[in-house]
Formats: structure tokens, C-alpha cells, sequence
């Protein structure tokens, strides 16, 4: 008869050294995929405000914005900021990243994380630039009802972020 002893060892000595692979193999690529990451985030942010140079990421928790704006960055060179904001559209979870520039227009918007199953957001991206706090209105994408939660969901980003960039000037 055969122990039982020696295929449990075998076994778990083949996981312990696939968990040792798996640890140097993330060790070796961690800083590669952060450094990928911030990357992307920067790309981002320069899109959304492209004027906008040297971000610096501000403490959101400590400014009393809106708990829809989950990051905001102060562009140090032109005096815009830009805001990421999750909504809920159809689905929650719409997050989108709206540029604000010095004169408090909005420079650029992008939907970098969606859940939204109708493509909305598609078009919603681009419609609402160059509009301020006292020139913006609802745009309803096309084929989209009046009511259209994808539609709702950016206006409220919009005006969420146009919000928050008053009170970042010192207003209310």
C-alpha cells in the first residue's frame, strides 16, 4: 500500500514554488506596471486639459468637495484643474474626467470607466466643452430619450465640476 504522505508533499511543494514564481515575477514587474499607470493617468489628465502642465494631485477629503469628485489635480502651469468623477448613469459607476480651465470653461471630458450598456458616452464625451457655470445646459445624446440616465449622469458631472472648481477659486 501505497502512503498518502508522499503525493500531499509533491503537491504542495509544486505550490510553493509556483507562489515563489508568482512573488519574484510581481516583484520584477510591480514598478514597471506603476510606473505604466501613472503614465496613463497623466495622458489623461493633459487630454482633459491641454494646456495643463505639472499636476499636482490635491487632497480631496480635506477640500469639501463633492463626494461624486473622487481625485482632483491643480494644473500648476495654466491654473485649471481637472476632476474625476464617478456617477451613476443606467449603471452606477460612470467615471469620468472633466478638465477646467483658468477662465473656468470646460477644456476637455473623458469617460475612462463605464458600465453604461447603450455607448452614450460615446457622444457625451466632447458636447459639453467650452461651456461654463453660466452657459450650461442638459445635452441629450442622440436617440437618447429626455430623461436618458447616461445624459443626466454627465450633466451632473458637468455642473458637479464646475462646482468644484468655484469653490477652488475661493468661491462658494
Amino acid at each position: 500500500m501505497k502512503s498518502k504522505i508522499m503525493p500531499t508533499a509533491i503537491l504542495g511543494s509544486i505550490c510553493l514554488i509556483a507562489a515563489l514564481l508568482l512573488s519574484v515575477i510581481n516583484l520584477i514587474t510591480a514598478p514597471e506596471i506603476a510606473r505604466r499607470q501613472e503614465a496613463e493617468a497623466n495622458a489623461a489628465l493633459i487630454e482633459v486639459l491641454p494646456d495643463g502642465q505639472g499636476f499636482e494631485k490635491l487632497d480631496v477629503a480635506s477640500l469639501s468637495l463633492d463626494p461624486k469628485i473622487t481625485s482632483a489635480w491643480a494644473a500648476n502651469t495654466s491654473g485649471g484643474y481637472v476632476f474625476r468623477l464617478v456617477v451613476t448613469g443606467y449603471k452606477p459607476g460612470l467615471t469620468i474626467m472633466c478638465g477646467i480651465d483658468a477662465n473656468g470653461k470646460i477644456a476637455g471630458v473623458k469617460h475612462v470607466e463605464t458600465n453604461e450598456t447603450y455607448g452614450l458616452e460615446e457622444e457625451l464625451d466632447g458636447v459639453y466643452i467650452g461651456k461654463s457655470d453660466g452657459d450650461i445646459s442638459k445635452v441629450i445624446a442622440t436617440g437618447a430619450t429626455p430623461n436618458s440616465a447616461t445624459s443626466n449622469a454627465y450633466y451632473t458631472a458637468m455642473t458637479t465640476a464646475l462646482d468644484a472648481y468655484e469653490i477652488l477659486k475661493g468661491g462658494n
